[in-house]
């Protein structure tokens, strides 16, 4: 597949980077819990990787490097989209307004 780069981008930040750092981690202990820990605490809410707490307009940036860097981490699209949606959901940013769906359902996954 492919992406498109979203313009705003954090200065500084290198997917390509985060993604090797990603892989490597997945490398030291493929177990996926392991993987999914270690990834948890970097794109967490208010994490070093939640780029679209430090600034709305790196929102797009940070839903790509999400993606992206789950992905170079192995971890399957249907964990990424899911564990997305529950944060979303989580957090309560939803806009009633869009039927969002259910994080443990189907597509759109909230």
């Amino acid at each position: 597949m492919n992406y498109e780069m979203p313009e705003a981008i954090p200065p500084g930040v290198s997917v390509d980077v985060h993604m090797k750092l990603a892989n490597d981690q997945w490398k030291k202990d493929p177990a996926v819990g392991a993987f999914m820990s270690w990834f948890y605490y970097k794109v967490r809410n208010h994490g070093p990787w939640d780029y679209k707490q430090q600034n709305h307009a790196w929102e797009d940036f940070g839903n790509f490097h999400y993606g992206a860097v789950g992905r170079a981490g192995q971890l399957p699209d249907q964990i990424l989209l899911r564990a997305a949606g529950f944060a979303q959901k989580r957090s309560g940013t939803q806009s009633t307004k869009v039927d969002w769906g259910k994080w443990y359902w189907r597509a759109p996954y909230g």
